[in-house]
């Protein structure tokens, strides 16, 4: 479940993110960056919370 909420929170996280990027006029460049950025948090959020659930004791059955 754990896993599930870290995956859930980074997509809507992400997509909250983006909708306030996209509405404020910035260069495309400066959007390129915040694209690989934003990706590389949304990765790094589900596998660090992703490990975190597989070593809780209790979620294991």
């Amino acid at each position: 479940m754990r896993h599930f909420l870290s995956v859930v929170g980074a997509v809507v996280g992400n997509f909250i993110l983006w909708s306030l990027i996209t509405k404020l006029p910035v260069h495309s460049m400066i959007i390129f960056c915040l694209v690989i950025a934003v990706g590389c948090l949304m990765l790094y959020s589900i596998v660090h919370f992703g490990k975190a659930a597989d070593n809780n004791p209790s979620a294991k059955g």
